[in-house]
């Protein structure tokens, strides 16, 4: 998967798919680039298209949905939108969500790409194991163990900062939100026709829910 934020005045061919905004914002347009160019996402697709990418694989790629309020949001947007504008031809991009416009030193470009993965990966809720094998599995014959190794940092620090619960542990505990960790018993109906829904961070529930997954 490779997703780019495309300039002004910019022509694509018929064979790049692209994305018209009918509402929302740059910040959630900076939001959907960083998921589909994280490493999670890009896992995901790799098993469905390798070298052409049409809207009938596009269109179902999981895309998490946290609030605009969620930190993990709120970084994800800063990370990608600093990523995505290197020159002034992005300049009023930048400025609508808040970032610097210009080029990003080589090693500092390369941490913000990692902290990206692990962010991104966080809002999946994905376990270290299953962070683990992504990067395992990911491309055969490629260096994974120190990339690996630093989205791990990232991605410990950002749970252990915003005292997150990831999936594994949340799956110890069936009473909790697979997603944020919270107790989801209070928002999760019973009747089988309602979708059950966390009240603090609007996902779709696990199976241990009544209702549709």
């Amino acid at each position: 998967m490779i997703a780019s934020l495309i300039p002004p005045n910019a022509f694509l061919t018929n064979v790049a798919p692209y994305i018209l905004w009918p509402r929302g914002d740059e910040a959630d347009a900076a939001f959907l680039l960083g998921v589909l160019c994280s490493r999670p996402l890009d896992w995901y697709a790799r098993r469905f298209v390798e070298i052409h990418l049409n809207y009938q694989v596009f269109n179902p790629l999981p895309i998490p949905r946290p609030a605009r309020t969620n930190p993990l949001w709120k970084r994800t947007v800063e990370l990608a939108g600093r990523l995505a504008c290197p020159d002034k031809r992005f300049q009023d991009f930048a400025d609508a969500i808040g970032v610097k416009c210009g080029k990003v030193a080589p090693d500092e470009k390369e941490e913000m790409i990692v902290e990206l993965d692990a962010v991104v990966a966080l809002q999946y809720g994905l376990s270290e194991e299953k962070l683990t094998h992504v990067f395992e599995t990911f491309h055969e014959g490629w260096p994974w163990h120190e990339p690996l190794r630093r989205t791990i940092e990232h991605y410990r620090r950002v749970a252990s900062r915003l005292k997150l619960v990831t999936a594994a542990s949340a799956a110890d505990d069936p009473d909790r939100c697979p997603w944020c960790g919270q107790d989801h018993r209070p928002h999760c109906g019973s009747d089988p026709s309602v979708v059950p829904i966390c009240g603090r961070c609007s996902r779709r529930h696990h199976p241990t829910c009544v209702g549709p997954a």
